[in-house]
């Protein structure tokens, strides 16, 4: 039901072997890949992997040097994932571009009840895109900007 392999020093190349495997864990409800160094490639390539999973509820990608593609490619597959209660993207590089291609995902999220995206570089532009989109999250509780 969960993977966690947070500050394992995993690359783009390495997500991309971890991504294969994960295109059948169709019963993962957790992913935490936290600190690890895989950024926009490994992005990429997890979500085109993990698009095929419908029931995940909680997604840590802290720290992975994550930036605007990379968080592209994360949208679309976020905005599928129906369950999902809880995203930690902290700590990544994204800033606006990333932040307001986020928000257009999130609005579909109706269980999201915490949001972190603190430590990603995010201006007054991008945190307006996401506010007018969490404002309206009625299972939220939790947000870190």
């Amino acid at each position: 039901e969960a993977i966690d392999l947070g500050s394992c020093e995993i690359g783009p190349e390495g997500i991309k072997s971890l991504s294969d495997a994960l295109r059948w864990a169709t019963m993962l409800r957790t992913i935490n890949l936290s600190n690890n160094i895989f950024g926009d490639a490994g992005a990429t390539k997890l979500g085109e992997r993990i698009k095929y999973l419908h029931h995940f509820e909680t997604i840590d990608l802290s720290g992975c040097e994550i930036g605007p593609e990379g968080i592209e490619s994360l949208s679309d597959v976020l905005r599928r994932a129906q369950m999902l209660r809880t995203i930690n993207l902290s700590n990544n590089i994204f800033g606006d571009a990333g932040a307001i291609k986020l928000a257009e995902s999130i609005k579909y999220l109706h269980h999201l009840e915490a949001i972190d995206l603190s430590g990603c570089e995010i201006g007054p532009e991008g945190i307006e895109s996401l506010s007018d989109v969490l404002r309206r999250a009625q299972m939220l509780r939790t947000i870190n900007l």
